[in-house]
């Protein structure tokens, strides 16, 4: 039996008003990477959560 090849979804499908994938999003930043920002640049996980609240997807 062949595969049958699936058609790609069109963008506007994906981001109508009755489903926005955008919305199950989140913006996140492993623990590693706050640790980096704290070595290289003493910024604490505060000041990162605050700067994240204006993250847009």
């Amino acid at each position: 039996m062949k595969a049958k090849k699936l058609a790609p979804i069109p963008m506007e499908s994906v981001l109508n008003s009755r489903c926005n994938i955008r919305d199950e999003m989140e913006i996140f930043i492993s623990d590693d990477d706050r640790q980096w920002l704290y070595d290289q640049y003493e910024i604490p996980d505060d000041i990162v959560d605050e700067i994240l609240k204006y993250a847009h997807i």
